[in-house]
């Protein structure tokens, strides 16, 4: 019985080690950021900064991201004007051509809810949304039109819904490949960027001559104007689908740029830093910007509590194209 008793309590205690409360571990993601047409990684404190793709070709970050574990990436490789989709492990290893054609495979868009990858594949002069496994498997061709000439794929929170643009025009489609709909037909729209929480879209538009920031339901209807100063773009939603960011350029002595923000019914507009290139960490109460010219790029994380910056990163080289945070 004695026996019996100290093995219970052993296993209990195994039992209370493996159910140790993760929210105590430090937040420290993996982020990843561009430089000469390179992926790096950088832990979040700044730390192990590291080039992932010291190959040939060019690696478009805009296309790059993690897997929805966490624990691969995701991105478009160019070489010979020839693009492929490749998955590598989070330090650089085990590169793999998942796309794998002769055609050029592009713009991968990863799936909110499962292991699937949309992306855009050209062929004799076609361009076809298509879909994959995240291991490259079961490639699928969705929808083919030798009238429209997709880019800028992006897919909706709930995977229900691809986007595209198509000249100055965005259009949605099903994810199985039907029901191809034109959102708007009165007005360029610029890339649009889709809510994580709700059926909205935000995008920046030039219809008055100079940018503005606009939000609407997925279809185009419902459209409110967020800003009217001008030269207001790139906006981007937080985590909780409630705040968006936003550039604001003007001149005064030279071309300054700074990073705005406002809700979803721009009942506010707050300065939040000079910058630009910016975005939200996942836990929302932090975004990144970048500043610097062709000659040095910085990256910074602000805390949107305390309103203290601190250096992230910074290069000899150009950063474009902000940063993807491991969630």
């Amino acid at each position: 019985m004695k026996n019996y008793i100290i093995i219970s309590i052993f296993i209990f205690g195994l039992f209370l080690i493996s159910c140790e409360d993760k929210s105590t571990e430090p937040y420290n993601p993996k982020i990843l950021f561009n430089l000469y047409w390179d992926i790096y990684s950088i832990n979040y404190d700044g730390s192990e900064e590291t080039i992932l793709t010291d190959e040939p070709g060019y690696i478009y970050f805009g296309k790059a991201n993690f897997t929805n574990n966490g624990k691969n990436i995701i991105y478009q490789r160019n070489e010979n004007s020839i693009s492929q989709i490749y998955q590598m492990e989070l330090d650089g290893s085990n590169k793999i051509n998942i796309s794998n054609t002769a055609s050029s495979d592009f713009n991968p868009v990863l799936s909110n809810r499962s292991n699937l990858i949309y992306y855009l594949s050209k062929e004799n002069d076609t361009i076809q949304i298509c879909r994959m496994d995240i291991n490259g498997n079961n490639k699928t061709n969705l929808f083919t039109s030798e009238v429209f000439n997709p880019y800028s794929l992006k897919i909706s929170f709930d995977d229900r819904k691809l986007f595209f643009i198509d000249s100055i025009y965005n259009y949605s489609i099903d994810t199985d490949g039907n029901n191809l709909n034109l959102i708007n037909t009165t007005t360029d729209m610029g890339k649009i960027v889709l809510s994580p929480t709700e059926n909205k879209i935000v995008y920046h538009s030039w219809r008055t001559g100079t940018p503005n920031v606009f939000i609407s339901d997925l279809n185009g209807t419902n459209e409110a104007q967020l800003t009217t100063t001008g030269n207001a773009d790139d906006p981007k939603f937080s985590p909780d689908g409630q705040s968006i960011i936003f550039d604001f350029a003007y001149l005064s002595s030279g071309w300054d740029q700074n990073v705005y923000q406002t809700d979803k019914n721009g009942s506010y507009f707050k300065k939040l830093s000079a910058g630009f290139h910016h975005g939200y960490l996942p836990l929302g109460n932090e975004i990144f910007y970048e500043t610097g010219d062709s000659l040095g790029g910085y990256f910074w994380i602000l805390n949107l509590e305390s309103n203290k910056s601190r250096l992230l990163s910074s290069n000899d080289g150009w950063q474009y194209g902000g940063i993807k945070v491991q969630y």
